[in-house]
């Protein structure tokens, strides 16, 4: 036998076919080749929180504590901190925090305040429903949708859709008929539900709620710059409250004895805000009831409604 050579025996027939070990090599290099140019599928890095349990601290400033849950001790917190269900945020004086939750709901803790994330689940609409109990201080919610519970011993105030403040002032720990709860529905649905009160509101409405009773108040034009200054991303909420019409309001049930007095608001003393998404300005001389040629067509999507719609496009619902 020579070097290099496959001997071939009668009595078992096997032995080496040139060109059938030709076909297998030329077969498996295009196999190989063929692998190598398939296209590669990256795995985007993802964005923020993706378990709707959570939310993301996105900005923050002066002395901050949290704690990611309920099991765990507060602890100075920076960029990044997750919170989960039971978890907390505590601002101390001349200090703020943004969470950004996965349905791109903003929450905004002002100084002086305490919240902690009761729960967040996801409805059988397909809309988020945030739920958090404050125990002393200011919320800014700015949403795109869905719907969050603000809980407080005086009551629930919540938001469906949009823009809103909550204060909770507890007062004298040993007096609970001082507790006070402020409820401002900048635009959307919002309302408070307690012992004491059953209400809804509107767009540029207030709700101030007590043990002793309620009173419902119109927003003035320094409450819209005054969240505007604060929550940046909402700058075009300007656009679609200047063409809307004076609130008008009659207050109900028993005023609480701090409840501050009534203003007219004047939707054309806003001052505009920069924003990148402001929309354009409305003309001059259109009244939101005048008869104007269409803007163009808007093929609504799940979860849009005329609120958001029309926020879009700096016109009324």
């Amino acid at each position: 036998m020579r070097l290099g050579t496959i001997p071939v025996s009668a009595r078992s027939g096997v032995g080496y076919n040139g060109g059938m070990f030709k076909s297998l090599c030329l077969a498996l290099c295009s196999l190989v080749l063929l692998t190598a140019c398939l296209p590669v599928t990256e795995t985007p890095t993802p964005s923020g929180p993706t378990d709707p349990l959570s939310a993301v601290v996105g900005d923050l400033a002066g002395n901050v504590n949290g704690k990611p849950s309920a099991a765990e001790t507060l602890a100075p917190i920076s960029l990044g901190f997750t919170l989960r269900t039971g978890g907390q945020v505590q601002t101390g004086a001349d200090s703020k925090a943004r969470l950004d939750f996965s349905d791109r709901t903003i929450l905004r803790v002002a100084a002086n305040s305490a919240y902690t994330l009761e729960g967040v689940q996801t409805q059988s609409n397909g809309n988020v429903l945030a739920q958090v109990e404050l125990s002393f201080g200011r919320l800014w919610a700015s949403l795109t949708g869905g719907e969050l519970q603000v809980q407080t011993p005086v009551g629930v105030a919540s938001v469906r859709g949009s823009f809103a403040v909550f204060y909770y002032q507890p007062g004298d720990p040993n007096n609970p008929n001082d507790d006070l709860l402020v409820v401002d529905c900048l635009e959307g649905s919002c309302g408070a539900v307690g012992p004491n009160v059953n209400e809804q509101l509107g767009n540029l409405e207030r709700l101030v709620v007590s043990p002793q009773g309620s009173l419902r108040q119109p927003l003035t034009a320094q409450d819209v710059q005054a969240f505007v200054l604060e929550n940046p991303e909402s700058g075009h909420l300007v656009a679609t409250l200047t063409a809307a019409p004076p609130a008008t309001i009659t207050p109900t049930g028993t005023p609480p004895a701090t409840a501050t007095p009534t203003i007219t608001f004047t939707p054309a003393s806003v001052a505009p805000v920069a924003a990148t998404d402001t929309p354009a300005p409305i003309a001059p001389g259109i009244s939101p009831t005048a008869t104007t040629a269409p803007l163009g067509t808007h093929t609504v999507r799940s979860g849009e409604n005329l609120l958001c719609i029309g926020r879009g496009y700096g016109v009324l619902p």
